[in-house]
């Protein structure tokens, strides 16, 4: 379930497919949260046309 997570497949279509609930799949892929929201925030600033910069270190 993690590879279908990770791959961006919707949370409710892998709760269908697994036969889990959401509250069980998000206490235990949490940890493949982080990457897709940052993924997900590339996928929507380059939608929006806003190129995605690094952070500099001060």
């Amino acid at each position: 379930m993690s590879t279908w997570f990770n791959g961006g497949v919707s949370p409710t279509d892998i709760v269908e497919w697994a036969g889990q609930s959401l509250e069980v799949l998000l206490r235990i892929y949490a940890k493949c949260l982080d990457r897709s929201m940052r993924r997900n925030r590339r996928l929507i600033e380059a939608a929006l046309g806003h190129e995605s910069r690094p952070k500099t270190v001060a």
